[in-house]
């Protein structure tokens, strides 16, 4: 045999080993299966899955959650801008929705009667204003705006851009200069009278019907009476008979519930979601005998 037959043979040979010991290698896992770059299948598995969004990297306990409605100066490209937070005796509170082009907002749908809804609060949650700002031809709104007493609050506006078509509810601090004197939280409570409190024939009592529970939407229902005797004579305000407005203790967050009811007493009820577990204060707004009028109450949702 010459010797460039041997050198043949020889190489023929080595490539036999070669492609015998590949052969091994696939089927052993050490390159991986056919048609993978050499990562094992569970790592491959792990991969495949967060590709596609069928695994969270994120452990459960620290992915975020909505947050409650009125804590933003800003959501959606909307913010409200304020021209003034200091307030004194006898101001007025005037501010503008700004949208995501940077303008002005003059289009909004209405929302249980008016489009845009304003609820100031002390933060210790003892004094509250629910109203209605009017809206001038270059998008700014305006509401005189009297503090009962000097320290921080909350004002919160509601309204639906026409252009947006959902609700939002943002949020901005105010103050009212002067000696300030903190109230402690108010006790929990299912009952409040409201009256001039010269004679309790004139008092109207009411009472809370359901509980609050954390994260969900449950039914709350007011009776009205007097005397004993029920009442059945509220009168229609902004597109039903009464106005609920809910603040957690703590954050100030808020939420604006639904009126469920259409009849004019002695029962009326709504649809109130809470963000989560504390402390409310929930304040109901309705008309009577031509006054509109306020009564308080604190529920915990627990």
């Amino acid at each position: 045999m010459s010797g460039r037959v041997r050198v043949v043979l020889f190489v023929l040979a080595l490539m036999v080993v070669f492609v015998a010991a590949l052969i091994a290698g696939r089927h052993t896992g050490l390159f991986g299966t056919a048609g993978t770059s050499g990562t094992p299948d569970r790592e491959r598995s792990d991969m495949r899955s967060m590709s596609s969004g069928s695994m969270s990297t994120t452990p459960a306990a620290s992915r975020s959650s909505p947050t409650p409605a009125g804590l933003l100066v800003s959501d959606s490209g909307y913010t409200l801008s304020p021209q003034n937070t200091l307030l004194h005796d006898q101001d007025t509170l005037a501010f503008a929705i700004h949208g995501p082009d940077g303008r002005a907002v003059t289009q909004f749908r209405r929302l249980n009667g008016a489009a845009m809804h304003l609820v100031a609060v002390s933060r210790d949650l003892s004094n509250y204003r629910h109203l209605h700002p009017t809206m001038s031809p270059d998008g700014t709104w305006s509401v005189p705006l009297r503090l009962p007493s000097a320290g921080s609050y909350r004002a919160f506006v509601q309204f639906m851009p026409a252009t947006l078509g959902r609700i939002l509810t943002l949020g901005v601090d105010l103050a009212s200069g002067g000696d300030f004197t903190p109230q402690s939280p108010a006790a929990p409570t299912r009952a409040a009278q409201v009256g001039d409190g010269d004679d309790d024939h004139d008092d109207l009592d009411i009472s809370v019907n359901g509980w609050l529970h954390p994260g969900q939407d449950d039914d709350i229902s007011f009776t009205f009476s007097r005397d004993g005797l029920p009442v059945t004579d509220l009168q229609p305000y902004q597109d039903g008979y009464a106005n609920l407005v809910a603040l957690r203790e703590g954050d100030l967050a808020v939420q604006i519930a639904q009126p469920v009811t259409t009849t004019s007493g002695p029962d009326v009820g709504f649809r109130l979601g809470t963000p989560g577990p504390g402390t409310y204060r929930l304040f109901l707004d309705f008309k009577y005998q031509g006054s509109v009028t306020t009564a308080a109450f604190t529920m915990v949702a627990q």
